[in-house]
């Protein structure tokens, strides 16, 4: 896994990760203290419905198996990730959410990478050199200090 990745390389940690993101974020979209009012239900269905699919496949691998059920279990996955990064890109990096809220469901509080645009409210923003933009010369067209 790499350091600033939030999904668990191995899948028996990915399934329980990716379990704990989506009992948490039902639970404070749900009505828990203070509760997320920011996320539509229907991105919670979303993902969901994700844990659902990646979970009915994965089980199939726990036990002797062929190589099409890990060729699907792969798949899905992919499907999965395909729900999970976007869902966190855009609705868990909100000011709503805190950082320890973020830890408690195994998303690293790091600062936007280099480059990176969010659509929401930067989590970053107010803390002391994570403004959410580069202030350097070169982000404004110049050479940023090299000659």
């Amino acid at each position: 896994m790499m350091s600033n990745d939030h999904l668990p390389k191995k899948d028996s940690d990915f399934n329980n990760w990716f379990k704990n993101l989506c009992q948490y974020v039902t639970l404070k979209t749900s009505g828990a203290t203070p509760e997320w009012t920011h996320i539509p239900q229907a991105e919670v269905t979303l993902l969901n419905n994700a844990y659902s699919a990646w979970y009915t496949v994965y089980v199939i691998v726990l036990k002797p198996h062929i190589p099409a059920d890990t060729l699907a279990k792969d798949e899905a996955r992919d499907d999965a990730e395909g729900v999970i990064r976007p869902f966190i890109g855009q609705w868990l990096m909100w000011k709503q959410v805190s950082d320890v809220e973020r830890e408690e469901m195994g998303i690293h509080n790091t600062p936007p990478r280099r480059g990176h645009t969010a659509k929401s409210p930067c989590a970053w923003e107010g803390i002391a050199g994570h403004s959410g933009k580069r202030t350097t010369e070169k982000a404004a067209g110049g050479s940023g200090g090299k000659p």
